[in-house]
């Protein structure tokens, strides 16, 4: 009967679960997740099956718990005996604080090199959202330096009536942004390129 199956003394009635095994992936950006699979009753298996969202920490009981990992996915898969197994996935960060290494990519073309960032990051999608097209390329992400961007240099300014014009190389700037949200965190990938901004009697040579 299932009753003698799931018949932990602290694990009875419709709060059932028995945690049978546990599977551990980290990505090579970083992001990790855990699968794990409960033995639950069939007739309890919707009422326990945790929201999108639930942290780890409150819903597995498993000895290790993550303030950083969330639900993402629940699947079932019914057992003989009125039984289900109950498969968990959670994704996000096994560690207290901190955000893992980018992944950093030059990307050449025929015309120009592309540096590609491929990383996790804990901010909102807004702040990527209001990204300006000239906003240069980070120095650091995550703590690790990225590739060097020399300062915006003024390559050429106008002279007599035009001397409040110019044309400025800003160096790597962000051109191409990319990001899903995975539990708490963004996984964002980010391009950036060498651009040029013009003014005035330059401005035809603005390259953003």
């Amino acid at each position: 009967m299932p009753a003698s199956i799931i018949g932990l003394p602290t694990l009875t009635g419709a709060n059932a679960k028995v945690l049978e095994t546990s599977e551990y992936q980290r990505e090579m950006n970083g992001l990790e997740s855990l699968s794990e699979t409960y033995t639950v009753r069939s007739a309890n298996r919707i009422s326990l099956a945790p929201q999108r969202d639930v942290l780890h920490s409150a819903f597995s009981t498993a000895e290790t718990k993550h303030t950083r990992m969330v639900v993402e996915n629940v699947s079932f898969r019914d057992l003989p005996g009125n039984l289900t197994k109950m498969t968990v996935q959670y994704v996000g960060l096994t560690s207290a604080g901190g955000l893992p290494r980018p992944i950093v990519r030059l990307v050449p073309t025929p015309s120009r090199i592309f540096i590609e960032a491929e990383y996790v990051s804990d901010v909102s999608e807004t702040s990527l959202v209001i990204l300006d097209r000239r906003t240069r390329m980070p120095a650091q992400i995550n703590g690790v330096a990225m590739p060097a961007n020399p300062g915006p240099t003024v390559i050429q300014r106008g002279f007599g009536v035009d001397s409040g014009t110019s044309l400025t190389d800003l160096g790597f700037c962000y051109d191409t942004t990319q990001c899903v949200r995975r539990g708490l965190f963004l996984v964002v990938r980010a391009t950036f390129r060498k651009k040029q901004f013009g003014t005035g009697a330059f401005a035809s040579f603005s390259d953003l």
